[in-house]
């Protein structure tokens, strides 16, 4: 194709900073495919031309995270370092799927819709098990978490599987509508020895014998590819987005609050809030039955000062304020096994009354700033079911059934990186309905990027997740059932009424289900690419899409018709003769075979007058 290096790349580069920012968007991340993809099918399928894509795509990753990543380490130098080191890796994996894609499932042109559909889902599965080995989860893949539109339902039955599938999908379809009158102009160059290479190039000749096209082969499956996704995008229509009413008797009002308490004061240095300054801050929203701190709000150097603060929140606000419920953040020492080293643990804590309802540890650390200093856990999380009580005006027999009178509500947590993990809900019995998230990031995209990873979670999991950053710039504020955007930017405390639903419906959501999850994903792309195969081929049977085959088929059978036709009619003329014959041999007449033509025609003549004559 006659476009000059230079532009390919900085429109390659320019699609690569849109698409792969901290929070990528589905539209962004399919136009970058679409130019990744029609790189083997216009210039070539050799791994060298791959290369200035790949350079591309390492040089939009970099300058898209070039601003979160320069405070993620104490050294900006080893903040660029890594972040260059990932850029190239991840745009390595991405680019080498593309180049499978060309060398492989791309030439298999006997079955058209395999070699269209294969690759979303070859796509999707790739993701899926590179995020479950990372130790940063959907962070820094090539998985959309913004802009889902009418496909954000897919997330509750298929996870990220699912919406992977889909970019790939798209993409696959612009770039085939792209690359077909586009390729119809470009001839392949002759190599030196004089002949045509003609691999650098799909075949879009047609195929000899009277048979279809290729491309009307391919021109049919891709449509059927854009009724699938057409399909999967209808159940949206129907999707209710509204959040409840707080105050209906199908409905448990649950008010919840997030206590960030103010460490920006002009004229002042920003400082960590103390343990007395949350409790005042706390003071100030006892309206609230659950209060959340943000991760690593307490830091304890022993468990002793651990004991001291935890009965200095018991009795100044847990014993004050009976039901108030307070999860809280903190970081603590922690010896590990395998040495005598002493390593912090992050971890967060529920606290009603005198005592710790509930209780969970970091399983995934920040790579270098925190892996190296901390330790991680291996414990899944855990559901506690608070007793909810009448809020005030209104009867306890009318709220619930004796003896207690409280509503049950479902209740887990995990602690901010967590959240980039698609696999971390599933192993709960049980959906949820709140989702305890304290967390401290360090940049606001960052804070951004968190904030979508945990809204992914949610339409997982079906559940409302608390979200409380304490961190710079971060966001708080509640996702899920309904709720999308953020509630408060840095500093700020909050209270926020949410209603759940009445009795709350624990059943899974499809994804999160014990026999789907990410097995289940990766089951479900690979049927959508077999099943819809079935599909088009049946309905192929009943369109025109094997109308030239269809054609001469229907020629082959007006001759047979014709042939039968023509062979009934001869042998109904040689029946006709055979009882001429016998007619005339029965009634004593000669036959009239042995004389010439003269003779047969005088004695027919003869026979004329003498009948006439009668």
């Amino acid at each position: 194709m006659d476009l000059p290096p230079i532009v390919a790349f900085f429109a390659t580069a320019t699609l690569a900073a849109v698409g792969l920012s901290p929070s990528p968007n589905l539209a962004g991340l399919v136009g970058l495919l679409v130019a990744l993809q029609l790189y083997p099918k216009l210039f070539s399928r050799r791994l060298r031309v791959l290369a200035q894509p790949w350079a591309a795509s390492t040089v939009g990753t970099f300058i898209s995270f070039a601003s979160p990543a320069s405070n993620a380490l104490q050294s900006s130098s080893m903040s660029t370092v890594l972040l260059a080191s990932i850029s190239v890796v991840v745009s390595a994996i991405s680019i080498l799927a593309i180049s499978f894609d060309a060398h492989f499932i791309g030439k298999n042109h006997r079955f058209s819709w395999f070699r269209l559909a294969a690759f979303p889902a070859f796509w999707a599965s790739l993701w899926g098990v590179i995020s479950s080995l990372s130790p940063v989860g959907r962070l820094l893949t090539w998985s959309p978490v913004n802009g889902l539109g009418p496909y954000t339902w897919v997330s509750s039955y298929l996870g990220p599987w699912g919406i992977d599938f889909i970019v790939a999908a798209w993409s696959v379809v612009l770039t085939e509508t792209i690359a077909d009158p586009l390729s119809q102009n470009i001839l392949p160059a002759e190599d030196p020895t004089g002949t045509r290479n003609t691999d650098n190039f799909p075949p879009y000749t047609d195929v000899p014998n009277g048979t279809p096209s290729q491309d009307h082969s391919t021109r049919n499956n891709k449509s059927g590819l854009v009724a699938l996704l057409l399909v999967l995008a209808l159940p949206s229509l129907y999707t209710d987005t509204i959040p409840n009413p707080t105050y209906t008797a199908s409905i448990t009002p649950f008010t919840l609050g997030c206590a960030l308490p103010r460490t920006h004061v002009p004229q002042g240095k920003p400082h960590s809030p103390t343990l007395d300054e949350y409790i005042t801050e706390t003071k100030k929203m006892t309206s609230a039955k659950l209060v959340l701190w943000p991760e690593s709000a307490l830091v304890f150097d022993s468990e002793e000062k651990r004991n001291q603060s935890f009965e200095k929140i018991t009795n100044e606000l847990l014993k004050p304020h009976k039901g108030l419920h307070i999860g809280l953040g903190f970081e603590e020492n922690a010896s590990e096994s395998r040495n005598s080293r002493t390593s912090k643990r992050n971890g967060f804590a529920l606290l009603v009354e005198d005592k710790i309802v509930l209780q969970y540890y970091k399983r995934y650390l920040v790579p270098i700033a925190e892996s190296f200093s901390m330790l991680h856990s291996d414990e899944e999380p855990t559901i506690y079911k608070l007793p909810l009580g009448p809020p005030k005006g209104t009867r306890k027999p009318d709220w619930a059934e004796g003896p207690d009178y409280t509503r049950p509500i479902p209740i887990t947590s995990s602690i901010c990186l967590d959240f980039a993990s698609q696999s971390l809900f599933l192993s709960l019995d049980s959906r949820p309905a709140l989702i305890l998230a304290p967390a401290r990031t360090w940049h606001p995209s960052v804070g951004l990027a968190m904030w979508n990873q945990a809204r992914q979670r949610a339409r997982e999991t079906g559940s409302t997740i608390l979200w409380c950053d304490g961190g710079e710039g971060g966001l708080s504020g509640i996702i899920g059932g309904g709720f999308e955007e953020p509630l408060q930017f840095g500093d700020g405390s909050w209270v926020k009424t949410i209603g759940l639903d009445y009795p709350f419906p624990e059943r899974k959501t499809f994804f999160t289900s014990s026999w789907v999850g990410n097995v289940g994903g990766f089951i479900a792309v690979w049927m959508l690419t077999g099943c819809g195969g079935l599909v088009i081929q049946a309905a192929a049977m009943f369109s025109g899409a094997h109308a030239p085959r269809l054609a001469w088929d229907v020629v082959k059978a007006k001759r047979a018709v014709h042939g039968l036709a023509g062979l009934f009619h001869r042998r109904q003329a040689s029946d006709m003769e055979r009882g001429e014959e016998r007619r005339l041999v029965e009634g004593g007449e000669a036959p009239l075979v042995d004389l010439d033509d003269d003779e047969q025609e005088h004695h027919r003549q003869l026979e004329t007058t003498t009948h006439g004559s009668v």
